[in-house]
């Protein structure tokens, strides 16, 4: 049987795990803001702007775009389920997260397509 103290040891690994994953989100977050001089949720919404999307369209090719707005859609469709991602029962969290690991995974596949691009 747990003694408090390892109760109090297990419950804080986790939280100790998820703080150092909140600052380097900070730190990633901070230091887009400082080279692009604006915030990261200006940025988004004028990246995701429907003249500007228009725009990036016209500039790369047709299948890599409809790669990143597939991987856009899937982000937006799971934007509601991270806002409440601590009310999720543990099945829905393990599902949300591994959705989220397919988006980073289609959008990294989207950047290397670029940089392949460009030369």
């Amino acid at each position: 049987m747990l003694t408090q103290v390892d109760k109090l040891v297990k419950g804080l690994a986790p939280m100790i795990d998820m703080i150092k994953v909140l600052i380097r989100i900070l730190n990633e977050v901070a230091e887009f803001e400082e080279v692009e001089g604006k915030r990261l949720d200006e940025a988004l919404n004028e990246l995701f702007n429907p003249s500007q999307l228009a725009e990036i369209s016209k500039r790369i090719p047709p299948e890599i775009f409809g790669e990143f707005m597939a991987a856009i859609i899937k982000l937006t469709v799971t934007a509601t389920k991270i806002q409440s991602f601590m009310q999720l029962p543990v099945d829905e969290k393990r599902k949300l997260a591994s959705e989220l690991e397919g988006i980073a995974v289609s959008l990294e596949k989207v950047i290397g397509k670029l940089k392949e691009q460009r030369g």
